[in-house]
């Protein structure tokens, strides 16, 4: 059949939302507090239903149970750093319900789990993000049939971004129990691992309205319908109907159920995508339009540069280690073009060279670790050189301080703050020139939206003005200005006695 390969790429943006104040949530929280500190914490389900619009619910670590969450107010950002340290658990209902009509939300860090039904449900609306979350054991204490018991789920929905979740163990194989269960335009799916779900592991299906404009891309998708090799389930089902443009590309699907994608209705753009199945790849119901993928059968589709081998170079699958060896076939083969903003790490790429979610590296090639998550060690898919996902970024406030005019001999402080407004960690130190000074909070290691208080003395050993740039390492660096002056004391006058003389 015809090949064709999409020459672009839609990329997922929103408007940027800047939060206009922050307000804290904690298990010990209550209604009578501010909500404005640490210190005075409101409860979960007062700070959904009071922050407002524009601002952010900082969640402190701990265990919070119950449900089902309503967030009823738009452009709200709901977050806990460090990642992974608040745990929402045990709703007798859906996890987080985002009301129709509420937009603008973004879920950034939480653990949610053990949901009766969805744990994050969006019911249609625009700019949504649900980043660095751990979604797990949806529909795990839920007995019928027929609900959906799937990790992320929206309805007809207008830009949602989806990346860098650990979705696994959700449903329980009787309703719909995928990992991530979506549909709607502009939505983007990347960098997420999806695993060991009742069924699919992503299913871009139909609602009041054909997908469109859908891009999937950076995933890896293993291990899902957990009972068994069923017909009709696989680790992609892709579902979209009509009309629309939807882009899978630079994804690994590895399954040992006769088909790993499911291509029901629509069509559909598949590239530099690493595809194993039992029986295979496609199951195709629906039009595949496809070329640069690796697989171990011809696909339906195929174009004249796959590759079709049944060895893949993975580094150790049993670890969860599907880096690529320096043998890969998969290595040189990629559409270059075809390969998205980012890597599966969060950072800027410009091209690809390799087929599937993750470009070689020697390091990656050797590696022997054990990639699975846990609350002590949240890192997945943190990279040998240890970051989490994303880049950091730093900001310092204010830009200057004046120390005015003090005595030589005598010292003055004056604050800086600093921020990572980035979604890596920051790590850095300040440092500055004599007569100034670094006296407290110099190294810092904060999490996505963690600040830091910078102390800065001013101790001057001679008359006259001094001034000095403090610089602030981590991220891409910033610097601030500091400048004062020095005097002498006054002499007394002559003659002048002092008491007692």
């Amino acid at each position: 059949m015809r090949t064709f390969i999409p020459l672009f790429v839609l990329f997922w943006s929103a408007s940027a939302i800047f939060a206009a104040s922050t307000y804290y949530v904690a298990t010990n929280g209550s209604s009578g507090n501010t909500g404005l500190s640490t210190n005075s914490p409101w409860t979960i389900t007062y700070a959904l239903a009071n922050a407002g619009a524009s601002n952010t619910i900082m969640v402190l670590p701990g265990l919070y149970s119950g449900g089902p969450f309503h967030v009823t107010s738009s452009y709200q950002t709901i977050k806990c750093s460090p990642k992974w340290g608040a745990w929402f658990v045990n709703s007798p209902d859906i996890g987080f319900d985002i009301a129709a009509g509420v937009d603008g939300i973004v879920f950034d860090g939480l653990v949610v789990s053990n949901a009766m039904q969805d744990a994050i449900l969006f019911w249609g609306g625009s700019h949504y993000v649900v980043r660095n979350c751990w979604v797990l054991k949806t529909g795990s204490h839920y007995l019928g049939t027929g609900q959906s018991q799937s990790g992320i789920v929206s309805e007809a929905v207008f830009d949602l971004l989806i990346e860098d979740n650990l979705i696994e163990y959700n449903g329980i194989l009787g309703g719909f129990d995928h990992g991530i269960y979506v549909a709607g335009t502009n939505v983007v799916i990347r960098n997420n691992v999806s695993r060991y779900n009742a069924a699919s592991g992503i299913q871009l299906y139909n609602s009041s309205q054909p997908c469109d404009k859908c891009q999937i891309y950076n995933n890896l998708v293993y291990g899902n319908s957990v009972a068994g090799p069923l017909l009709g389930i696989s680790e992609m089902f892709f579902y979209p109907k009509g009309s629309g443009v939807n882009l899978v590309f630079n994804n690994i699907f590895v399954t040992t159920n006769a088909y790993a994608i499911q291509v029901q209705d629509g069509a559909g753009y598949f590239t530099n995508n690493i595809i194993v199945a039992g029986t295979a790849g496609f199951y195709p119901s629906g039009t595949v339009y496809g070329d640069y993928n690796l697989s171990p059968t011809t696909l339906s589709g195929h174009g004249p540069h796959d590759a079709v081998t049944n060895y893949y170079g993975f580094v150790n699958p049993s670890k969860g280690l599907y880096w690529l060896k320096a043998d890969s076939p998969a290595r040189g083969k990629a559409l270059a073009g075809a390969g998205g903003p980012v890597n599966f790490f969060g950072s800027a790429q410009g091209s690809v060279t390799d087929i599937g979610a993750f470009q070689y590296k020697a390091a990656y090639a050797s590696d022997s670790r054990f990639l699975d998550p846990s609350p002590v060690n949240p890192d997945y898919w943190a990279n040998l050189a240890g970051t989490n996902g994303g880049s950091a970024a730093i900001t310092v406030t204010p830009a200057s301080q004046s120390f005015g005019s003090i005595a030589v001999g005598s010292t003055e402080d004056q604050t800086f703050t600093v921020q990572n407004i980035g979604s890596g960690t920051l790590s850095g130190s300040a440092s500055v020139s004599a007569p100034f000074s670094i006296v407290s909070g110099g190294s810092y290691n904060l999490g996505a939206g963690l600040s830091q208080v910078v102390t800065v003395r001013y101790s001057p050993t001679t008359a006259g003005s001094d001034t000095a740039t403090v610089a602030f390492a981590g991220g891409s660096g910033a610097t601030a200005s500091v400048f004062g002056t020095a005097i002498y004391p006054p002499l007394p006058p002559p003659n002048f006695r002092f008491v007692g003389q």
